[in-house]
């Protein structure tokens, strides 16, 4: 299936449409009903999966945002709209150039749960001959969605998506409450990995 994507330039909002190859899998939608209990209120959702586009980069870009407050990343709102600018410029590169995935979770079309697949070549290894690596990246449900293993969904399809792509090898970096979703899965705590931010 060819669907037109019109996207927006990183600098100048003016880039041409474009054709785009879409597997079936990036618009399907695993439907799951069931009560959420909001306190006092009970409300009826519909839980529905599909891939994330360019026209969701703005949305993925502000819950983004609300990932790194929720880990301290982010302190004060000057920081929050600058990481938010420079995560919808990323966004919105990666989405046309085919160096992000996305999928997402949604409630009656509003987003509740995000998760990310980034894409990139290293010096290559037994393991991985061609080199390639992706990385998990921006998982996040909002609170009153979440142990309802949506986070488990968006993992297990963005997995498959790696396989489907060829790499071999897939990383991240968990947080304290994510990391049983990912040793459960069957994720390998690495001890030795170090960071320099120069």
């Amino acid at each position: 299936m060819c669907r037109l994507m019109v996207s927006t330039s990183i600098e100048s909002d003016k880039i041409p449409a474009r054709c785009v190859q879409v597997d079936e899998r990036a618009v399907d939608r695993l439907k799951v009903t069931e009560k959420l209990n909001l306190g006092k209120n009970t409300k009826k959702i519909m839980i529905t999966y599909r891939k994330a586009f360019l026209s969701d980069a703005e949305k993925l870009a502000e819950i983004r945002s609300n990932l790194l407050i929720e880990l301290n990343h982010i302190l004060s709102e000057a920081d929050r709209i600058i990481v938010e600018q420079i995560t919808l410029k990323y966004f919105k590169k990666a989405f046309y150039d085919n160096t992000f995935v996305s999928w997402i979770a949604l409630d009656n079309e509003e987003i509740i749960a995000t998760s990310g697949l980034s894409f990139s070549i290293v010096p290559p290894l037994l393991q991985i001959p061609d080199g390639k690596v992706a990385y998990i990246m921006n998982m996040f449900t909002f609170p009153s969605y979440r142990n309802r293993g949506i986070g488990t969904e968006l993992l297990n399809r963005i997995v498959e998506e790696a396989k489907q792509l060829g790499y071999k090898k897939i990383t991240l970096n968990a947080s304290e409450m994510g990391k049983p979703l990912y040793e459960k899965y069957g994720f390998k705590d690495v001890h030795n990995a170090m960071v320099l931010f120069v």
